[in-house]
């Protein structure tokens, strides 16, 4: 558990997680008590995990016997909010997300010898495994190696970390940490009752903590014997895998799990990648050498394959594929034999020498990675990830405390998987998994007929056999009939079963959705040049109504101008100057065709229907939104757009003007 303040100042006195686990879906309440032992006020920071996938719907704070229920706010009014409140003696806390998995909260102040606690609430739907279903939950924030030059100005966050040309949030990631002989104080706590669910539940099993379990009336009770609070959170339940499509019948939102079972086994050329930076140190790069020396022993002799590390650099076996022949199989094993831990921590320069290994192969690859994940450079590791075409990366997290936000998102993005090894105990059956899902036959091209969509996380469907696959999307309306799931086999023919939806009203479902939508759109961020729109549209009105729309514009661009601003700041681009009083949208949100666009309907001709005036709008904006982004490739990160639509009385006068200004491309080393 990562220490707030500094490590003269254990706050953090007590962590408990509570909630119920129904089937795939859970709600969670996580409570962290804070304790200021001084005989003066104090302020904490506190930079702590959460699952990845948990959609924070709640935030409370109590102090005394008083509860304050947070509410949802733009990070620049928040952290205006805090510091007004705060200046006047009362205490408040603010909640951001930094990554997908990391937050940093601020309380005070904290009154001399006084408690305080923070209790969020989260709704999620847990992970699955082939038969398992996995709750991780982490509990320790870990340091993660930031690449880059240091930047100059003022430090972006409070952490021990330094902003860099590449990471210019570094100091928001990595918390203060223990000096020598320095103990945790803090308990963990936690209460947990299961339902199946009408799942077939055959088995309870967690590696990192003593468990104490109980049953009644058909529902298990889990809490824990011990207290660990610097490792990770790791409960396994064993259901039977199926296919499942549950639907909020509120809104229409799904879940959607499906199974399929098939004999056939492909083998493709295979590269592993391992991370031998001092994150692996001790026990996890020893797991995870035996895992790739396992690999390796499984190569059949028709297969080609590659092997590398990294740490400040990458260190190659061979400078291409190999065949699997006996010889190289025993030189690959010598070459594991001698890799020690180094510091370091280069995964982007560790996959550039994979596409190296790569060059010229048009067949598709499996490339595994052996890692604790442990790295500051978020985006551009997610940048890499989704220009990848044939190449599948499969993760293996290892160790007790992992930063699996980013592997599940390679993971994803690649159409790979995900494994968790979070004991030594569990090396047999997570090896296993790994070798069934890199040699199983793949159902792709996956999708629900009988029922439009009006979106789905991730667009693309693909199920390996026995695995499964774990999808969000929304209904345009909720489905009354059977629907049929259809998929393309391995030999190019085609896969079809009818799945009945079950209505199953949960906040799990809507929620993890928003969370999934959400989570994409924040890829997309990361993988596209990113610039402004200003738009300012009248709008079919008279002058005197346009000049206040225009001004409400202007006051949403202020709050989004923000937004792209602290996003250029983590890409370590520079930010160019810009009028503060101008409309200014991110221009992939822009692309999403959003609420915040000021994209207005223009004058319907005569003889002209208002469906044929929208489509022929609809378009303009996607021939413009193309042109935005083939400018902003072939120019570099910033296309400035302005179009301007402004009424006077009852005539139309429209003007456009678009503006490309080039920024010089920053290399992303």
């Amino acid at each position: 558990m990562s220490q707030a303040a500094t490590a003269e100042l254990p706050l953090l006195v007590a962590v408990e997680l509570k909630g119920r686990i129904t089937g795939l879906l859970s709600h969670l309440t996580l409570r962290q008590t804070f304790h200021n032992p001084h005989k003066v006020p104090l302020e904490l920071t506190h930079i702590f995990p959460l699952p990845p996938r948990a959609a924070v719907v709640s935030c409370r704070l109590k102090t005394g016997k008083r509860y304050l229920s947070g509410q949802l706010m733009e990070r620049r009014q928040a952290r205006q909010s805090f510091q007004a409140h705060a200046t006047r003696g009362k205490t408040v806390c603010t909640l951001e997300q930094d990554r997908p998995d990391l937050y940093t909260l601020r309380v005070g102040p904290i009154a001399p010898g006084g408690h305080l606690e923070v209790e969020l609430a989260l709704d999620l739907i847990l992970a699955t495994e082939r038969e398992e279903v996995v709750l991780s939950f982490p509990l320790t924030a870990g340091r993660r190696y930031v690449p880059g030059r240091p930047s100059h100005g003022t430090s972006a966050g409070m952490g021990t970390g330094v902003d860099t040309d590449i990471v210019a949030d570094a100091s928001r990631l990595n918390p203060p940490v223990l000096r020598p002989g320095d103990s945790e104080d803090s308990e963990f706590h936690l209460d947990l009752s299961i339902d199946s669910a009408n799942h077939d539940l055959r088995q309870v099993e967690c590696h990192t903590h003593r468990l104490k379990i109980s049953r009644r009336q058909g529902i298990l009770r889990v809490k824990n014997e011990s207290d660990q609070p610097a490792r990770d959170f790791v409960l396994r339940l064993g259901m039977r895998a199926e296919n499942r499509l549950a639907v909020d019948p509120n809104d229409a939102t799904f879940h959607f799990t499906p199974f399929w079972a098939e004999d056939e086994s492909q083998r493709r050329p295979l590269v592993i990648l391992l991370d031998r930076s001092y994150a692996m140190k001790g026990q996890p790069l020893a797991d995870a050498l035996e895992i790739a020396h396992r690999l390796i022993d499984s190569l059949e002799p028709e297969q080609s394959f590659g092997l590398l590390s990294f740490a400040n650099s990458p260190f190659h076996f061979r400078s291409g594929l190999v065949p699997a022949i006996p010889e190289l199989k025993l030189a690959a094993h010598q070459y594991l034999q001698e890799l020690m831990a180094q510091p370091g921590g280069e995964l982007c320069q560790g996959l550039a020498a994979v596409e190296v290994l790569l060059a010229g192969k048009s067949e598709p690859c499996d490339l595994v990675l052996l890692t604790s994940a442990q790295f500051g450079d978020h985006d551009r590791l997610i940048s890499w990830a989704g220009h990848q075409e044939g190449l599948r990366l499969h993760c293996v997290a290892v160790g007790p405390v992992v930063n699996s936000g980013l592997l599940d998102r390679l993971c994803c993005l690649t159409g790979g998987s995900s494994h968790r090894l979070e004991h030594p105990e569990r090396l047999d059956s997570t090896y296993q998994d790994l070798l069934e899902t890199l040699t199983a036959a793949r159902l792709s091209d996956l999708c629900l007929i009988g029922q439009p969509l009006l979106s789905a996380s991730p667009e693309h469907w693909e199920v390996s056999s026995g695995r499964g696959g774990s999808f969000h999307g929304r209904f345009t309306e909720p489905p009354t009939e059977p629907l049929e799931m259809i998929g393309t086999l391995p030999d190019g023919g085609e896969s079809s079963e009818v799945i009945t939806p079950l209505e199953f009203t949960h906040p799990a479902i809507p929620a993890s959705w928003a969370r999934a939508r959400l989570l994409d759109l924040e890829d997309r961020w990361a993988g596209l040049p990113v610039g402004t729109v200003d738009l300012t549209v009248g709008g079919d009105r008279p002058a005197s109504e346009a000049a206040t729309h225009l001004r409400r514009e202007a006051e949403r661009g202020k709050a989004w101008l923000e937004r792209v601003q602290d996003f250029w700041r983590r890409k370590g681009w520079l930010f160019p100057p810009s009028d503060q009083g101008e409309p200014a949208l991110p221009l992939v949100k822009a692309m999403e065709e959003s609420s915040c666009m000021a994209y207005g309907p223009s004058q319907v001709m005569p003889g002209e229907s208002p469906l044929e005036s929208l489509e022929e709008q609809a378009r303009e904006l996607l021939s413009l939104e193309s042109s935005i982004r083939e400018l902003s490739i072939e120019r570099g990160v910033l296309c400035r757009f302005t179009a301007y639509v402004v009424t006077t009385g009852s005539k139309v006068k429209e003007t456009a003007h678009r503006v490309v200004v080039p920024v010089p491309r920053i290399e992303e080393r």
